[in-house]
């Protein structure tokens, strides 16, 4: 099958349904299950996902435990010890010279506390 008839057919198949392009969270949907027949055919659709749940009434997406454990690794290898991993990187692959860093706290918390007028935005 060539390219142009699949893009017809699963043009065909989505038909006015809402597009929804590829972002990180379908990617690793996608790479979570590569093989899943009905995952794959709604990703190569471009179908919407948002509009696809709540017209199937399926509950709302959420995080998996994980995505969160793997996000909270990275964070922790990124901030931990004055961000000293991602410095040693930037020398080695970028040649930049650092000199001085800082480090800001962007968790809610921590910026309802400095910037109390940013309380009722941060909920």
């Amino acid at each position: 099958m060539t390219a142009t008839l699949a893009a017809d057919r699963l043009s065909r198949f989505r038909g006015d349904f809402p597009t929804q392009d590829l972002d990180a969270r379908r990617i690793a949907g996608l790479l979570e299950a590569p093989n899943c027949g009905r995952r794959l055919v709604i990703d190569a659709a471009a179908l919407n996902l948002p509009v696809l749940t709540d017209l199937l009434d399926c509950p709302p997406a959420k995080l998996s435990p994980h995505a969160t454990r793997r996000g909270q690794e990275f964070e922790r290898r990124v901030l931990d010890n004055a961000m000293d991993e991602v410095i040693a990187l930037t020398r080695t692959h970028l040649g930049m010279v650092t000199t001085e860093t800082r480090q800001l706290d962007l968790a809610p918390s921590q910026m309802r506390t400095q910037n109390p007028a940013l309380a009722s935005a941060l909920r």
